[in-house]
């Protein structure tokens, strides 16, 4: 199956590389052909490469030419508009020239997926989205020189402690980060079904859940040996999800 194409233009190169890492983690299949800062380099781009997918800034600040502009320079060319953007101001217009989405910056990969879908739909690939439901099994974690990413399948169970979230992983490795957890149950729940918080300073991985050791709320085994504690109010849920996913 062919994957599908896109262009991304923007005349902030930082916007740009941060829109490709998030296409490539969020919708890995899309196949990014070519990016520009320059409006007139970019229309000679489009008009050569003619994409599935246009991802277009609306406003370059060092260039006379805005992104209503450029579109004007390559009617007829069959591709679905996305339009990335700091300004909400201009959303009106977006969707008077037949914009598939309107993303406003910093861009949020639940709605960058969804317009990316919107745009498949247009297309008449809907096949293709079958993809998506494993395209978000990755999420980013801060580090202190940037951001890794890390499959959620491998993530056993996290801890927080001395005010630090402390990540464990199947390889037996750990990172940790100066964010609270509640910030990666938030993260999690957008990805996976399968991550549960037992406890207020715990968030476990089900599927590394070896035994369920009962009393007033017991404690759970996990894969690598740790036992974390089950608290009273939460045995009650943690009893109807294992009905359900079993």
């Amino acid at each position: 199956m062919e994957d599908i194409t896109a262009i991304i233009i923007d005349d902030e190169i930082d916007a740009i590389e941060v829109l490709k890492f998030k296409l490539e983690l969020t919708c890995p299949w899309i196949n990014i052909i070519g990016y520009s800062q320059d409006p007139q380099e970019a229309i000679k781009l489009i008009r050569n490469k003619k994409p599935d997918i246009l991802f277009l800034d609306i406003e370059f600040e060092k260039e006379k030419m805005a992104g209503f502009t450029l579109l004007e320079e390559i009617d007829h060319i069959p591709f679905q508009l996305i339009f990335t953007t700091a300004h909400e101001e201009h959303a009106i217009k977006a969707f008077r020239v037949q914009a598939t989405d309107y993303l406003l910056k910093p861009i949020v990969r639940e709605q960058l997926l969804a317009a990316v879908n919107k745009a498949i739909h247009n297309l008449g690939r809907d096949s293709v989205r079958d993809k998506t439901l494993s395209s978000l099994s990755k999420i980013e974690l801060p580090t202190a020189t940037g951001l890794i990413f890390v499959e959620t399948k491998d993530i056993i169970y996290a801890e927080v402690f001395n005010k630090t979230t402390h990540i464990y992983f199947v390889d037996k490795s750990t990172i940790s980060m100066n964010r609270p957890i509640n910030s990666l149950e938030e993260k999690l729940e957008k990805t996976s079904e399968h991550f549960f918080k037992p406890h207020q300073s715990y968030l476990i991985n089900l599927r590394h859940v070896t035994e369920w050791i009962r009393g007033d709320g017991g404690y759970l085994l996990l894969l690598n040996e740790h036992q974390v504690p089950v608290a009273k109010n939460r045995k009650t849920h943690l009893l109807k999800i294992w009905k359900t996913n079993t």
